[in-house]
């Protein structure tokens, strides 16, 4: 199975998440600066565990999917 680490736990990441859910991908983690906000949509998407660090976020997955405001995707990536 595909797996997903999203990086940024806001509207586009969390209804991304459900969508490639849907579609059969595995969300394994979803990471965001505030831990409700990433708890909150792990809950919605159904599954993943929610992070606070980028990095751990990224290394539970093959495929990670960067869903923060443009301003915030260098450091982000970094």
């Amino acid at each position: 199975m595909k797996t997903i680490a999203i990086i940024g736990a806001g509207r586009l990441g969390t209804s991304l998440g459900i969508a490639l859910k849907k579609n059969g991908y595995q969300i394994k983690a979803i990471s965001c600066l505030s831990l409700s906000s990433a708890r909150e949509s792990s809950r919605l998407i159904g599954e993943g565990q929610p992070y606070t660090d980028n990095l751990k976020a990224a290394g539970t997955s093959r495929i990670i999917i960067i869903t923060v405001p443009d301003d915030k995707i260098k450091t982000s990536a970094e």
